[in-house]
């Protein structure tokens, strides 16, 4: 069965990345941070923002490194991110990294897809790619039809476009994680 779409609220395009400590006391893992909220701005056209630092008006996105996390350690996952939904659309995100050194990679980029609503890709190549082959540096050309996609549908929508099927239950909230194993 195919899920519902879920993306951000599109009243307010805006995404608040709040690193934590751990990740702020690094250059590199800050650089790919801000990396990564440029690329995801640059593939979702501008009409979204994804910008570091606090902003109360903004959908926030926390990060963390765990390494002792149980799910983290259980899985065995580079990271994983949990996003809350209400309405089918997301509110928050919080994104769990197994390391400092897992921040400083393609990884974050590629939990940034998550938090505006991208699943796994079969396709190695891409950002949201389960098993890439190569550090893309960019969304794909296909994941950024994707996102702009997602911003001119209703949240529940059911590919091909029939948003009748969106099971109602969901529409009252609900807590979704996606998980990336370590390799």
């Amino acid at each position: 069965m195919l899920e519902p779409m879920d993306r951000p609220a599109l009243d307010n395009p805006h995404v608040a990345i709040e690193p934590s400590d751990a990740i702020r006391r690094d250059a590199l893992a800050m650089q790919r941070l801000e990396d990564a909220a440029s690329r995801i701005t640059e593939a979702l056209g501008g009409a979204f923002t994804y910008r570091v630092g606090a902003n109360p008006s903004a959908v926030p996105v926390t990060l963390t490194v765990e390494p002792e996390n149980p799910q983290i350690t259980e899985e065995n996952l580079r990271a994983f991110a949990r996003c809350f939904r209400s309405r089918l659309q997301i509110t928050r995100c919080e994104i769990v990294f197994r390391s400092v050194e897992v921040v400083r990679s393609d990884t974050t980029l590629h939990e940034l897809g998550h938090t505006f609503g991208l699943n796994h890709s079969p396709d190695p190549r891409e950002v949201m790619g389960v098993r890439r082959v190569a550090a893309p540096g960019r969304f794909s050309p296909r994941e950024s039809l994707a996102m702009r996609l997602m911003m001119k549908r209703r949240p529940g929508n059911l590919f091909p476009d029939d948003g009748r099927q969106a099971p109602s239950l969901r529409a009252l909230g609900e807590t979704g994680v996606i998980v990336c194993r370590h390799p």
